[in-house]
C-alpha cells in the first residue's frame, strides 16, 4: 500500500516513506515489505547454495506462515485448489493463480 493512514485492528497506523508506525508515535507497527521482496532477500542474502537457498525461502514465505496460521502443511495435491505465485529469474512476480484460476496470467 502507498503511504497513508490505515488500521490494524482497532489501531490507526501511518505509513510514511514505506515505514508503518502506530499513528502519532515512533512505534513500528509492522512491515510494509511484499512477499516477493522477502523471498528475494532470503535467497540473495543466504549463505546456502542456490537450490538450498530457494528451498529455505519457500519455507520462510509460505510453509512457515501457513503453520503459524494453523493451516498445517497444505502442499500441492491433485484435485486441491492451487494458490501459486510465479517469479522470474530476478524474483519479480510474473503470474498469480488463486484457487486454481489465473488472476494474473503468465505471459507468452
Amino acid at each position: 500500500m502507498p503511504d497513508g493512514r490505515y488500521r490494524i485492528g482497532a489501531l490507526p497506523v501511518d505509513v510514511v516513506d514505506g515505514v508503518a508506525k502506530l499513528a502519532d508515535t515512533d512505534t513500528i507497527a509492522g512491515s510494509t515489505a511484499t512477499m516477493d521482496q522477502l523471498f528475494r532477500f532470503a535467497v540473495v542474502t543466504s549463505d546456502l547454495d542456490e537450490d538450498a537457498a530457494l528451498l529455505a525461502a519457500v519455507g520462510q514465505t509460505s510453509v512457515n506462515p501457513a503453520r503459524a496460521l494453523g493451516l498445517g502443511d497444505l502442499g500441492l495435491t491433485q484435485g486441491a485448489p492451487a494458490d501459486l505465485v510465479v517469479l522470474d529469474a530476478a524474483f519479480a512476480v510474473t503470474a498469480v493463480m488463486r484457487r486454481g484460476t489465473w488472476v494474473i496470467a503468465p505471459s507468452g
